[in-house]
């Protein structure tokens, strides 16, 4: 085997690892921002259950159905014991998105029809904004990333030959 050989293989290898970083890099972001808007997606439901059909809190848990097998395996959990309950043991939710629906929580069930409306619409409110920041913060990240681990590998690459 000749050196250049060698130096080729450890080029591919380190391209390939840039490769395998930017995208768990980016597939954790994106798992951030799923969440939040599968939060976002529950608390309408919530509005649009105690609005509409005027459900109780553990109907309507059990009635949501996500988007993702894993959220409604989290959702199932807390119409067994409580959404408090179950946020506390979750790890499906940012610390945000985990704070605001940990609010929501402690209020939803304790109201007036129209106090626990006003409280979804506010929650909403809120879950949409932090969706919105967790975007903007995944683009930025995204590329600050990219760019550095694609000028680092470059910089190896480049220390090879």
């Amino acid at each position: 085997m000749s050196i250049s050989f060698i130096k080729l293989c450890g080029a591919a290898m380190i391209l390939a690892a840039s490769v395998h970083l930017i995208c768990a890099h980016k597939s954790g972001l994106e798992r951030t921002l799923l969440a939040a808007e599968d939060a976002l997606r529950f608390v309408r439901f919530a509005h649009d259950a105690i609005r509409l059909r005027s459900l109780p809190v553990s109907r309507i848990l059990t009635e949501y159905a996500s988007e993702s097998p894993e959220f409604d395996v989290f959702y199932l959990h807390a119409a067994k014991t409580s959404l408090a309950q179950a946020l506390d043991t979750s790890t499906e939710f940012d610390e945000k998105t985990r704070a605001i629906l940990a609010g929501f929580a402690r209020e939803l069930g304790r109201g007036l029809t129209d106090a626990e409306l006003l409280l979804c619409e506010d929650t909403a409110a809120r879950l949409a904004a932090h969706c919105r920041t967790l975007e903007d913060a995944s683009r930025q990240k995204s590329s600050v990333f990219g760019a550095a681990v694609a000028f680092i590998s470059a910089s190896l690459i480049l220390l090879l030959f």
